[in-house]
């Protein structure tokens, strides 16, 4: 599932995937863009500490995650 998948990400990883599900956590903007574009079902997550339980409450397990977190340029927004 999504949340394995999450759980064993690396922090030099930045994707991890099984035959069913992937979790992504591209290092730039551009890489996300990218990823977005060809998986548009994905669910784009900024943030984990709100995530979670909003899914949770919505009963969604989401096949696909691209995490921003880690995408340098986010990292502070003026």
């Amino acid at each position: 599932t999504t949340a394995a998948l999450l759980a064993d990400l690396a922090a030099d990883e930045e994707l991890r995937s099984d035959a069913t599900a992937f979790v992504a956590a591209p290092r730039t903007v551009d890489a996300a863009a990218l990823l977005w574009a060809e998986h548009r079902d994905a669910v784009l997550v900024a943030g984990g500490s709100l995530a979670g339980p909003a899914l949770a409450r919505q009963a969604r397990r989401p096949q696909k995650g691209i995490l921003l977190g880690r995408a340098v340029e986010l990292a502070e927004i003026e």
